[in-house]
């Protein structure tokens, strides 16, 4: 059955690192290239898919209703808004409803990819190491960024200064100290620590690593792949 399909777990089924890299880039084309609108919704729909192979439902669900959101919010209020508001509700919209796509992609492609499937899927393309080590790192940078700043924010919330709106408006400085602060001086910590920890797995070693990991392309890349290009091809038409 993996075989077919791809990698399958309890978690679902897992594309290869090489087919989430290259859907990742054309993606990326296609959202700065392209200004149909249908276009959006179809990468949308594809990347929800995603999150539908890998039983990620909620994040599906809640990425199209986030999508449709903004898309009502800019086809039916925007237009009969008038000032200099306007604008700058218009601007943050079209930044946000444009780099939706990619944000959920690159979400996607950090979720369900470990950093030792991604070393062994650059490896087999024969990537340099000087771009595998900075990318392993920033591959568990983020996550442990997000999980920094939940705690410091639950750390907040007990002192009485909880992410709600009162508190964001009247006292926003505050907020931003205590939060802003604590996370960049995690921040600074966590990149040595992740630095430190590459090191330590000796990925700097020129000799050739080995790996348990199961990569390969299967039948669902093949497929996920002929889509993203055909959108591509779509795209420049």
């Amino acid at each position: 059955m993996s075989f077919i399909l791809g990698v399958t777990d309890n978690t679902g089924i897992n594309l290869d690192p090489r087919t989430k890299l290259l859907l990742l880039i054309i993606v990326n084309i296609l959202v700065f290239h392209s200004t149909a609108n249908y276009l959006s919704f179809l990468i949308i729909c594809l990347v929800c898919s995603l999150f539908l192979l890998n039983k990620k439902y909620k994040l599906a669900i809640s990425s199209l209703v986030l999508y449709f959101l903004f898309t009502l919010v800019m086809i039916y209020i925007i237009p009969y808004m008038t000032g200099i508001l306007v604008y700058l509700i218009l601007i943050v919209m079209v930044t946000f409803y444009k780099l939706l796509p990619i944000f959920l992609m690159g979400s996607y492609f950090i979720l369900t990819t470990t950093v030792s499937e991604f070393v062994a899927s650059m490896e087999k393309i024969h990537m340099p190491k000087e771009l595998i080590i900075p990318l392993s790192v920033f591959f568990r940078f983020i996550p442990t960024v997000f999980e920094e700043g939940k705690a410091i924010a639950e750390a907040m919330k007990m002192s009485g200064l909880g992410f709600n709106i009162q508190n964001i408006v009247t006292k926003p400085l505050k907020m931003l100290e205590y939060w802003f602060i604590p996370l960049m001086m995690s921040i600074v910590k966590t990149g040595d620590e992740l630095s430190a920890a590459v090191l330590t797995r000796s990925m700097d070693n020129p000799a050739q690593r080995t790996n348990i990991c199961e990569i390969g392309f299967h039948l669902i890349d093949y497929l996920y792949i002929a889509i993203a290009l055909i959108l591509l091809i779509m795209g420049f038409i």
